[in-house]
């Protein structure tokens, strides 16, 4: 059981929502209908909040990373790729291929992984048609913490000779 008080006279099993001890008198569960709307709002009006601080983060930050007292924040610039279908469509109606070029590109086209095309010239025909979409940027925030200080390996031989700090 994972007992949880979450008001002073309500205690309930996180796991399970079961109410184990009820002294507030009333509905339990009225109580309950009230706290989760109210922590839902909670949530969806700091969502909104989180959003505009990691805009002007994203905005004004310039390193990738920076810490600030104890928080780190990394902002992210991913990509994903773009196959070009109109311009491939256009492009193989017009060319002439050898059949283990198609052979080599039906293979590579099941999850079109470029690295299973075996004639470079063509991999890197395809790799043409690719364009690199940024996706929305994002920042992440983490706790600074303390790095474990390194470790000073001793060889096994050296072990009963070794004079350094003991456990």
């Amino acid at each position: 059981m994972n007992l949880v008080e979450l008001e002073p006279g309500f205690i309930a099993d996180a796991d399970t929502g079961e109410i184990t001890d009820y002294e507030l008198g009333g509905d339990p569960l009225y109580m309950a209908a009230q706290r989760f709307f109210d922590a839902k709002q909670q949530a969806k009006e700091w969502g909104a909040r989180a959003g505009m601080w990691q805009a002007i983060l994203l905005k004004g930050q310039d390193a990738r990373k920076a810490i600030y007292g104890d928080v780190a924040i990394s902002t992210q610039y991913q990509t994903y790729p773009s196959f070009d279908k109109d311009g491939w469509r256009e492009f193989a109606a017009n060319e002439e291929l050898p059949a283990q070029a198609w052979k080599s590109l039906a293979l590579a086209a099941t999850g079109f992984d470029k690295a299973l095309i075996e004639d470079e010239d063509l991999a890197e025909m395809v790799a043409g048609f690719v364009a690199h979409k940024e996706k929305a940027p994002f920042a992440l925030a983490t706790v600074v913490m303390k790095r474990a200080p390194k470790t000073k390996s001793v060889p096994a031989a050296d072990f009963d000779s070794y004079e350094g700090e003991s456990a």
